[in-house]
């Protein structure tokens, strides 16, 4: 288990990406962070991100980013060297249910998105209707 006094030491620079650990003081032990996605630099291409903004891992090991300049959201399989883009939008909390339905936070346009399967543009399942305190209205979602 990994504790809540964690200490970040970047170590160096690998063709990927940084390689990271982590100090555990309390259970005496160093933690590798290995980098999944990106890291080389930014762009547009498969294996590049511009401003990845979140991320949430799939029962199968498969990361989903939110890469919000790019207007896109990323999936890269595990060991991929570049990522698929499942959905076109931005999104800065992502949520994949069982089904593989993607859920993201759209702040910039007070709403939350669903993408279901094998399809790229999101449906509106959560506000849309500008930012306030209305009951059809959501104020900058995150997550």
């Amino acid at each position: 288990m990994i504790s809540s006094s964690l200490k970040d030491v970047v170590i160096g620079l690998a063709s990927v990406g940084v390689a990271k650990y982590n100090t555990d003081f309390a259970s005496n032990s160093i933690v590798r962070i290995t980098t999944v996605a990106g890291g080389d630099g930014y762009g547009s291409t498969a294996d590049k991100l511009y401003g990845p903004q979140s991320v949430f891992v799939d029962l199968e090991g498969n990361t989903y980013i939110g890469d919000v300049n790019n207007n896109r959201i990323q999936k890269w399989a595990p060991g991929a060297t570049e990522g698929v883009t499942v959905a076109n939008g931005y999104a800065h909390g992502i949520f994949v249910d069982i089904a593989g339905n993607i859920y993201g936070a759209d702040s910039n346009n007070q709403q939350i998105l669903k993408w279901t399967p094998g399809n790229t543009v999101g449906q509106i399942v959560a506000g849309g209707n500008g930012y306030g305190p209305g009951a059809n209205q959501l104020w900058y979602p995150r997550d």
